[in-house]
């Protein structure tokens, strides 16, 4: 009895640590990080035509048009 107890209180006290460490305050603001940096980096994988795909060697289509 005395072995679940402690375990049980183990298991309470790590599960508390976890969630209050996941609890940090993080003020940063990303249009700022874009209008500083000056440019907007996307990614795309190439691999859904018509939005993007590999053509002669270039990931070309929809979406990088509109970039």
């Amino acid at each position: 009895m005395k072995l679940k107890k402690m375990l049980l209180l183990s298991t309470l006290v790590l599960s508390c640590l976890l969630i209050f460490s996941a609890c940090t305050k993080n003020e940063t603001n990303s249009l700022e990080r874009v209008k500083s940096a000056g440019k907007l980096t996307v990614v795309g994988s190439g691999g859904y035509p018509p939005f993007n795909f590999m053509e002669e060697g270039k990931v070309v289509g929809f979406d990088v048009d509109a970039g």
